[in-house]
């Protein structure tokens, strides 16, 4: 009892469901399930179609994480980066990167690559390989990118564009489940409000692409930074002052008494 509940509480605090009356609310206790997540515990990864669950965030923040495979190619001294074909990797990875996250959460460290918060997690990605062809050495790398936070009335697994994504909880998260056919359901989508909400996740997720480019304007703008860093401090250090550098105000010598009385007589 305590259990059905919860639920009932879970679907009066979530908007999306003020329309559901009685008989639905008790369907949707019914065959719905609150869900705790540890931090770091990966959440969704897999989209099973209409079996898939929808989750409704309830408490906690999660957070959305976009797996790039690249090509990193070294010629005469500069790295060009590409992006492979989502499809080389296939869904065996993510279910690596969850054994993973789940056996040593230690292992989700980063540094930022830009100021909007895009940071890269190469250290946990998938398979690291490294080729030589003649002059051009390339090798393959896999990055996570922190897209985005979700938090308290955030949903996902109605449909959106998983391509190598995983969510995860970066903290304790707690979810609300419900079965994507129940939800889809012709009483419980009135006006089809569940596509208009996956269109919505859609444009507002960025695509695999845009996450590249952002990822690749990030590693330019560090390299910039440092190297304006190494020049300043390399300057600083061959830099040898000169006696004409010191501001006058600091190069003059208050005369003594004896200098000024012999100043006087003369």
């Amino acid at each position: 009892m305590e259990f059905w509940d919860e639920k009932k509480r879970a679907l009066g605090a979530l908007d999306y469901f003020k329309f559901l009356d009685n008989d639905q609310v008790i369907n949707a206790c019914r065959i719905g399930t609150i869900k705790q997540y540890n931090p770091l515990e990966t959440i969704f990864y897999e989209d099973k179609g209409t079996l898939t669950n929808v989750h409704f965030v309830l408490s906690g923040e999660c957070l959305l994480l976009q797996c790039l495979n690249i090509t990193v190619t070294l010629k005469n001294g500069k790295k060009i980066y590409q992006l492979r074909d989502a499809s080389e990797e296939g869904i065996s990875f993510m279910s690596r990167m969850k054994t993973r996250s789940s056996s040593n959460p230690s292992q989700l460290t980063g540094k930022c690559a830009s100021k909007e918060n895009i940071c890269d997690f190469g250290g946990i990605a998938g398979k690291n390989t490294t080729k030589s062809l003649k002059s051009v050495v390339y090798k393959n790398e896999s990055h996570f990118i922190d897209v985005g936070k979700l938090t308290f009335g955030a949903i996902f697994g109605l449909g959106e564009n998983m391509e190598h994504r995983v969510i995860m909880a970066r903290t304790r998260v707690h979810c609300l489940l419900l079965p994507r056919f129940f939800l889809l359901e012709k009483k419980q989508n009135p006006g089809n409000i569940w596509q208009r909400r996956l269109f919505y996740l859609d444009c507002t997720i960025p695509s695999r692409e845009s996450i590249f480019s952002h990822f690749l304007k990030g590693r330019d703008w560090n390299k910039f930074k440092h190297d304006v860093i190494q020049k300043t401090l390399y300057s600083s250090v061959n830099y040898k002052s000169r006696y004409e550098d010191i501001p006058i105000i600091c190069r003059i010598v208050e005369a003594n008494d004896e200098d000024s009385n012999i100043a006087i007589s003369k």
